[in-house]
């Protein structure tokens, strides 16, 4: 049986997690000088950054969804809205992914003699589904946020240059008026500001939020085929196959919990494999390995 502590993905549940985005604007005392600054200099790099070359084409099927939603994720605006609309219209084109290769689909299942009830149709599409929008969204996500991080840093190395060594070099100035010094004084104190204001956006890296709730290692160059949501999409679409399966331990699945047929791991690499042939290798062995490390 599916391992209840592990989270249930669904379209909702990932739409939810996908649009809780780290980056969208904080709540920030908008008015003061310096969060005016700050708020100026993160608008600059969450709107004019460029975005990684090799994820240009994804970032630009998601403004294509919908003309109504031109904003990136982090871009602030109705992030929910742009999210579900982006994850329902993958779906719908990967339905009809599956209504093209419907023969495909079919001979597998009469190839192995699998007799599925008609009620579990809608459930297993979807997690066939859900890996080939997830994993590319946040790895896209993962490697843009990589590129904010180097700029955040570069730029607070510059900063602390100047508060720690530009500012009190001026001090050190005997001649210097008590105006002018307290002007460095306040600037600063106004540098300290920026540098927490930068310190917590640094720890808005929305890929650590999405390991635990999605699977999806904070890594972004860490192997498609490595990343946790596949244990918990095989875990339950191994235990929605073994029911119909055949084979030497089919007749032990009511009373032996860990009874679980080949056939489920073979036809579970199969159906991903042709839902998402560049995602997912046809590998019963990695399935069955995902399915036990849940």
């Amino acid at each position: 049986m599916t391992d209840p502590s592990l989270p249930r993905l669904s379209r909702q549940f990932v739409v939810d997690a996908l649009s809780r985005f780290a980056l969208s604007p904080a709540e920030y005392l908008v008015g003061e000088e310096v969060i005016d600054k700050f708020m100026t200099w993160r608008a600059w790099l969450f709107h004019d950054l460029p975005i990684p070359e090799e994820d240009t084409g994804f970032w630009q099927r998601f403004r294509d969804i919908s003309p109504r939603y031109s904003l990136l994720p982090w871009q602030g605006g109705n992030v929910r809205g742009r999210v579900e609309a982006f994850v329902e219209g993958e779906y719908q084109a990967f339905i009809e992914h599956i209504r093209q290769h419907k023969q495909v689909f079919c001979d597998l299942l009469v190839h192995e003699k699998l007799q599925l009830p008609g009620t579990v149709f809608d459930r297993l599409w979807e997690l066939c589904f859900l890996p080939g929008v997830v994993i590319p969204f946040c790895t896209a996500t993962a490697r843009y946020w990589a590129h904010v991080q180097k700029v955040i840093v570069q730029e607070k190395k510059a900063l602390n240059y100047q508060r720690n060594k530009g500012i009190p070099s001026i001090l050190t100035n005997r001649w210097l008026s008590d105006m002018a010094r307290l002007a460095l004084e306040e600037e600063k104190e106004k540098l300290d500001l920026l540098l927490a204001l930068m310190d917590e956006e640094l720890q808005r890296a929305p890929i650590v939020a999405w390991k635990a709730q999605l699977g999806i290692d904070k890594g972004a160059t860490i192997a498609q085929q490595k990343h946790r949501i596949w244990s918990i999409v095989f875990r339950e679409l191994v235990d929605l196959l073994r029911p119909s399966c055949t084979g030497p331990k089919h007749l032990h699945l009511d009373t032996t919990p860990g009874a679980i047929p080949e056939q489920a791991f073979r036809v579970a690499s199969r159906l991903m494999y042709l839902s998402h042939p560049k995602l997912w290798p046809d590998d019963p062995a990695r399935v069955k390995s995902r399915y036990y490390a849940s």
